[in-house]
């Protein structure tokens, strides 16, 4: 992927916060500046978006200032990584999956912290750190732990020995931080840190300010020691968007979707609907919800047709809940459907990677191609897996819907209930 460079200049409103100048009504009205200090008394500007008037016409203008920080000298310090594009006005700018033109990273969990270099604190300057609305980090983030959001970061730097000193100085360095307190989806052992973006921030004499992005997947910047105990995002290799939708609905929950950047700089990101079901149950369960119940009910009332309308009627509020549990399952039928494909006729992965009930449900779903479709010159398609799910017992779909979450969730699923009514 090409280095490519965000000109703040050509932002309208944006030189004049620099000179000092009045803002115009339209940029006052998107764009937040607000000034803060640092607890040594240091002053800055954090310049950020408002989301509520930012719409997609402004995503390539006004929404680079996700969290711009200025120091007292009203040069750009730290630059947070741009507003996100839906992936449907992505895939529009960039109708063609040219992977020399499109990045594919992991979208990391976690808390986003800058690291940056200000050489208007004390005689030399100094390192601070800032999050999307907050430079220092020192309010207290954990009460349990009596620790700040900088008190983690500190941690965990020192935890994965890197030296700040004898980083670039002249970089600002977009890091993840994954950490208990967080509350996370992902099981974590241990804090993890995340190496995500690397900027360099080019303030000139004339008031021009662009920040040029680096690439960390070069091996220059992956083999610098001080980044040994570092992580940097998973790079996924898809050739095309078909690729893509095939191989999504597969990745683990533990990871929180993926995010795309294309040759002009424009970002975009797909959350896993894997992930997404388990903050689902694990947010449901936080408001005393019988999550596990209610997908029962809804596994066995559409094996009737009508019942789960019925049910809604008298039971309205779990709508949402049901509308949840049914894209979750389609997404489970395609993800069936495609490893068959890819197991029984492509002939791209074995039988055996997958788990031992996997492996026995494609096995079954062969035998109706074997012993019915092929005398018939027939083949599987989707309708076919559509309809051997539908056969399966609500407790078969129960644990295979939510098998391999176990270890998030605790749960066994032999231990639900099996009345159908609440």
């Amino acid at each position: 992927m090409s280095q490519y460079v965000y000109k703040l200049n050509e932002i309208p409103g944006f030189t004049e916060i620099i000179l000092n100048f009045p803002s115009n009504i339209f940029f006052k009205k998107i764009i937040n500046v607000i000034d803060t200090k640092t607890k040594n008394n240091q002053d800055y500007k954090i310049i950020s978006y408002d989301s509520a008037y930012l719409n997609h016409e402004h995503f390539l203008t006004y929404g680079i200032f996700r969290s711009v920080v200025l120091n007292s000298e009203n040069d750009v310090v730290s630059f947070f990584p741009p507003k996100k594009m839906k992936f449907v006005d992505f895939h529009k700018r960039n109708p063609e999956f040219n992977k020399s033109d499109i990045s594919v990273h992991e979208f990391v969990e976690g808390i986003g912290i800058n690291l940056f270099w200000d050489p208007t604190i004390g005689l030399t300057g100094a390192w601070e750190i800032a999050s999307l609305d907050d430079v220092g980090c020192h309010v207290l983030y954990s009460v349990e732990d009596n620790k700040s959001l900088r008190d983690i970061f500190m941690n965990i730097i020192q935890l994965k020995n890197v030296d700040i000193d004898l980083l670039e100085k002249r970089y600002c360095y977009h890091f993840i931080i994954q950490h208990s307190v967080f509350g996370l989806i992902k099981p974590l052992d241990d804090p993890d840190l995340f190496l995500i973006n690397v900027f360099e921030i080019v303030n000139t004499g004339n008031h021009s300010v662009n920040v040029f992005t680096i690439d960390i997947n070069n091996p220059s910047m992956n083999e610098i020691s001080n980044f040994t105990h570092v992580k940097f995002p998973k790079v996924y290799k898809f050739t095309s968007y078909q690729q893509l939708n095939d191989d999504f609905t597969s990745i683990p929950y533990t990871t929180m979707g993926l995010h795309f950047t294309d040759k002009n700089g424009r970002q975009s990101k797909l959350i896993n609907p894997n992930y997404e079901y388990v903050k689902y149950i694990k947010d449901s369960n936080m408001f005393n919800i019988d999550i596990f119940r209610l997908e029962y009910i809804y596994l066995s009332l559409r094996k009737e047709e009508g019942k789960v309308v019925d049910y809604l009627t008298q039971n309205y509020l779990n709508r949402k809940h049901f509308l949840f549990f049914k894209k979750h399952l389609y997404l489970f039928t395609q993800t069936l459907y495609l490893n068959y494909i890819y197991c029984y006729v492509k002939k791209e992965l074995k039988l055996s990677i997958y788990s031992d009930i996997y492996q026995l449900h494609l096995k079954l779903i062969h035998q109706i191609y074997t012993n019915e479709l092929k005398p018939l010159k027939e083949n599987i398609k989707k309708k076919t897996v559509i309809d051997y799910v539908n056969t399966l017992s609500p407790e078969m779909l129960m644990y295979l819907l939510n098998y391999q979450y176990f270890d998030s969730f605790h749960t066994i699923i032999s231990e639900m209930p099996i009345s159908t009514t609440i």
